[in-house]
C-alpha cells in the first residue's frame, strides 16, 4: 500500500468508527490522531480535491469520503444507511454495500444522540480491491499500486468498486457486534 511522507504505512487497519449517526451515516478512516483528537492523512496528503461528485446518494449503502468542504477530502470515509440526496454535488462517493449492509445496521445502535461512537468499532482487517473485484492483497505491506488502472481513461465511468464481504465472515462480524465482542 501507499505510505505517510515520513514512511509510515497508511492503511485503514485499526482505525475506528467515530461518528456513527442513526438513520445517516457511519464515519470512520481516520488515520493517525494527533494530541487534539484529530488528524489522517491520504494518499494524496492532509487533503486533496474532489475528484467526481457523479454518484447520487438515492440510497442506503453508498460510500463516500467524509471532507471539510469543496476541495477538502482527507482520509475519513463514511456509509449512508439512508437516501441522503442532500450529499449529492458534495461529497466523492467511491463505492456502495453490496452485501452486508446489516452490519452496517449494526453498528448504527453504537452512536449517541450527537453523533459519538458510545462502543469501540474498528476496521478488523483491510486490503485493496482491482476493479475487476478480485482481491489484490488482504494485507496492507505488499498491496501493489493501482494507477495504471486508474488512470485509464475508459475506466472513468467505472470507478465505483462494489466489494462484496463472505456471507461466513459477515456473520461472525454481526455475531460479534451483537455479542458486544468488537
Amino acid at each position: 500500500g501507499e505510505r505517510r511522507a515520513g514512511g509510515e504505512p497508511l492503511h485503514y487497519k485499526g482505525t475506528r468508527f467515530h461518528r456513527i449517526i442513526k438513520d445517516f451515516c457511519i464515519q470512520g478512516g481516520q488515520t493517525f490522531e494527533n494530541e487534539e483528537g484529530s488528524g489522517g492523512e491520504s494518499i494524496y496528503g492532509k487533503t486533496f480535491e474532489d475528484e467526481n461528485l457523479r454518484v447520487k446518494f438515492k440510497k442506503p449503502g453508498m460510500l463516500a469520503m467524509a471532507n471539510g468542504g469543496p476541495d477538502q477530502n482527507g482520509s475519513q470515509f463514511f456509509i449512508t444507511t439512508c437516501q441522503a440526496e442532500h450529499l449529492n454535488n458534495h461529497c466523492v462517493g467511491f463505492g456502495e454495500v453490496l452485501e452486508g449492509m446489516e452490519v452496517v445496521r449494526a453498528l448504527e445502535d453504537f452512536g449517541d444522540e450527537d453523533g459519538d461512537a458510545e462502543k469501540l468499532a474498528v476496521v478488523a482487517d483491510c486490503g485493496e480491491v482491482a476493479l475487476e473485484g478480485q482481491l489484490v492483497s488482504d494485507g496492507f505491506d505488499d498491496a501493489p499500486l493501482m494507477r495504471e488502472e486508474e488512470a485509464d481513461p475508459e475506466l472513468t465511468d467505472k470507478w465505483v468498486h462494489k466489494v462484496v464481504a463472505g456471507k461466513d465472515r459477515r456473520q461472525s462480524i454481526v455475531g460479534s457486534i451483537e455479542g458486544e465482542v468488537i
